[in-house]
């Protein structure tokens, strides 16, 4: 299915479509029960676009509205594991922004997206979001790296404040 929604894809190059096809083969490999439905219609229409530093200073993001990849242009000559940006983006498209709900769990959510990322790809340069994966798994060790699986795979935030709940420390 992946290949075929890629196929239909007119916006990316054969080569992006290979590295897409490899990075989300090694995420099916290790998560085979997470529904990639939504990500292969996503697929179908994902862009991926150079903007200036001044619309972005991150290296890089994803728009879930425009369904657009954007990787700032300035920041690609800098020491970054291209690889990794990638997957870290591309499981921003399968998550759909994950358990990120009107910025309430921004930190934490850019956290887990970098474990799962270097779990998956590891990151052979200059960490991105080092100080928010810490944070990340210090909330998994408190509730469970299940919990936060299940509310990042499936956009429920709710999961995560009813296991902080749970254990009092909200």
């Amino acid at each position: 299915m992946l290949e075929e929604s890629l196929k239909q894809n007119n916006y990316l190059s054969n080569e992006i479509k290979e590295n897409i096809s490899e990075l989300v083969n090694t995420f099916s490999n290790k998560f085979p029960q997470v529904d990639l439905t939504n990500f292969y219609e996503k697929i179908k229409t994902l862009q991926i676009k150079k903007i200036s530093k001044y619309l972005s200073s991150n290296i890089s993001k994803y728009d879930i509205l425009e369904n657009t990849i954007y990787f700032n242009k300035d920041e690609l000559n800098k020491e970054y594991d291209i690889k990794h940006i990638l997957m870290y983006e591309l499981l921003n498209v399968i998550s759909s922004n994950g358990f990120n709900n009107k910025d309430e769990f921004l930190s934490l959510n850019c956290g887990f997206t970098e474990i799962l990322a270097n779990l998956l790809v590891g990151n052979e340069l200059t960490p991105i979001y080092k100080e928010e994966a810490v944070y990340a798994n210090i909330i998994s060790m408190m509730i469970g790296v299940d919990v936060l699986q299940e509310a990042y795979f499936k956009n429920d935030p709710d999961l995560i404040t009813n296991a902080l709940q749970r254990i009092g420390a909200m």
